[in-house]
């Protein structure tokens, strides 16, 4: 299983920028116990003290869930593959009719 850990610095953030003071890891893990014991791990051997003071002040940990993108795809392909072909063919025709139009403007 596929862990989200969101970690969140003290304070504001650094300079006001979106996201910043925050850091996301992607932690391969058993359980959720097992993602955090993974993540204090690598906190401690990474620089986790600010001149010795401690900077995380919180952390979110999701689980990722199985991909859904795939029946997303199928769903379109199934429901919208026809619609999608219609409307690609109507504009490639209204565009044709402008180069055409475009074209005897310009050939004169």
């Amino acid at each position: 299983m596929q862990y989200a850990v969101l970690m969140q610095q003290y304070g504001e953030g650094c300079d006001y920028t979106i996201a910043c003071g925050k850091d996301w890891r992607i932690i391969a893990a058993d359980s959720p116990q097992h993602a955090l014991e993974i993540l204090v791990e690598e906190l401690w051997e990474s620089d986790h003290t600010n001149d010795g003071e401690q900077w995380l002040e919180a952390f979110h940990l999701y689980e990722i869930g199985d991909d859904h993108g795939a029946l997303f795809f199928d769903w379109v392909t199934n429901n919208k593959a026809d619609e999608m072909i219609a409307r690609t063919d109507a504009d490639k025709a209204a565009r044709r009719a402008q180069y055409d139009e475009l074209k005897e403007e310009f050939d004169r």
